[in-house]
């Protein structure tokens, strides 16, 4: 499914006040974040649950990611399969995304339609019917998005080479299939992993736009609340240090990959730290003319792929003619060059920045997309439908960042967040003495099968 964070802001620059978000717990565990938004005449929802990548069973890449797809197209007691997606589509929209530790679903819809739309959410989540057809018509459109990245010149794979990468650091798998379905991957199997995974106490959701705080709380309990506890999901964190420093593996895809891992520190603060400062790696690695000339592409964890289950990350696709062991190996030299005395203190100020506006969300302003629709239908390039339209995207915008920030801190603590905001720059250094070191990186290479 196609991500929601490319879509930019729409007047979300508020002025004033702040309307006042109400934050509240069900009994199960669910937690729900409302911000009332009245005369927008639409409602945007995120639904973030902490499943994502680094969860994938052994021998099952893409495992997570087809989840994903049969929550949004699957059937359920109350919908054929494929009636949730187009009664959506046909109200606003609906979409989904699976990253590195989190999942979120993406909805747009008239306000009338809460009690309908929650109520779909939480069938699909509690009681969506896995079965062989649905496996074979969703297994294809999940591989086909590696199948689309592959024919861009830059070759951006990292999101499935990091499937890739997890059975390798969890499951010390070497022979990896994404694009054709393994056969672990059964109907039964993966209903049993959907159960134990999307648990009522891994879901929240954040409704925006023209709804009462009091009624979201009775639709919610009335829906979401039924949802029931599993047995629980196996522990996480891969333990990357028990293999070798080198390891080849081979995956049905047409871009070889490096990848240098370095294992992540148990301490949350630490790992929100390095989940930041990978922005500032990726920022100096990207215009470092020895790694610009021989990669296509390049990816370190940043927001999608917090360090934790994942560890802290560079990933490199070839350029042609540059052999991919030569690469790795200029990546970890590059990489571990970064842990200079001299740059931590701007590093630390990158870090500080970029988490004071990404955990700063700013909620959007009505008024502002409403006048913002309003030009863009004075100047011929909209009509009326396209004010709602701008106003649903301006709140899910918001939600999808809020659900995000709501993640980071149930992964890291509120004081780690807190504390992102003022990093010191010896203490950048401490944290990056302790985790950049040769013995704790490990070097993944994916050639083509």
């Amino acid at each position: 499914m196609l991500t929601l964070t490319a879509i930019a802001a729409i007047g979300t620059i508020i002025q004033g006040a702040p309307p006042a978000e109400v934050t509240f717990d069900l009994d199960n565990g669910v937690r729900v974040i409302v911000l009332d938004i009245p005369g927008t005449d639409a409602v945007a929802v995120e639904a973030f649950v902490d499943v994502g990548i680094a969860d994938d069973p052994a021998g099952m890449p893409q495992a997570t990611h087809l989840i994903e797809h049969i929550l949004c197209k699957g059937a359920t007691p109350a919908h054929e399969a494929g009636d949730v997606w187009d009664q959506f589509h046909s109200l606003g929209m609906f979409n989904a995304e699976t990253m590195g530790s989190q999942t979120h679903f993406d909805m747009t819809f008239p306000p009338d339609r809460l009690e309908w739309a929650l109520g779909a959410l939480a069938s699909a989540l509690g009681s969506v019917h896995i079965d062989e057809a649905i496996i074979e018509q969703e297994y294809p459109r999940c591989a086909a998005e590696l199948t689309g990245v592959e024919s861009i010149p830059s070759r951006p794979v990292a999101k499935f080479a990091l499937m890739a990468a997890h059975q390798v650091w969890s499951h010390a798998g070497t022979s990896l299939t994404i694009k054709r379905r393994p056969d672990a991957i059964d109907a039964d199997h993966l209903l049993g992993v959907q159960r134990r995974l999307y648990t009522p106490a891994s879901l929240t959701l954040v409704i925006v736009g023209d709804v009462r705080p009091p009624q979201v709380r009775k639709i919610a309990s009335e829906t979401l609340g039924r949802l029931t506890e599993s047995d629980p999901p196996p522990p996480g964190s891969a333990d990357i240090l028990a293999l070798p420093p080198v390891t080849t593996a081979t995956w049905d895809s047409t871009s070889p990959v490096a990848i240098v891992a370095f294992a992540p520190p148990t301490d949350p603060f630490e790992r929100a730290v390095l989940t930041f400062w990978s922005v500032a790696a990726y920022q100096q690695l990207s215009m470092n003319p020895a790694i610009k000339q021989q990669t296509d592409s390049l990816q370190t964890n940043m927001t999608p792929f917090p360090v934790g289950d994942t560890p802290l990350f560079v990933l490199g696709v070839p350029a042609e003619g540059t052999d991919t062991q030569s690469l790795a190996d200029k990546l970890l030299e590059q990489t571990l060059a970064l842990n200079d005395p001299s740059m931590h203190a701007m590093h630390a100020s990158i870090i500080s920045t970029f988490a004071a506006s990404t955990l700063s969300v700013a909620p959007p302003d009505a008024d502002k997309v409403t006048a913002s629709a309003k030009r863009s239908i004075r100047t011929g390039m909209g009509d009326a439908s396209q004010m709602t339209r701008l106003r649903s995207l301006a709140m899910l915008q918001y939600a999808l960042q809020r659900g995000m920030r709501q993640s980071m801190v149930r992964a890291w603590g509120q004081d780690s967040v807190a504390r992102l905001k003022a990093l010191a720059a010896d203490e950048l250094g401490q944290i990056l003495d302790r985790t950049l070191t040769r013995e704790r990186a490990r070097v993944l290479i994916l050639n083509p099968a």
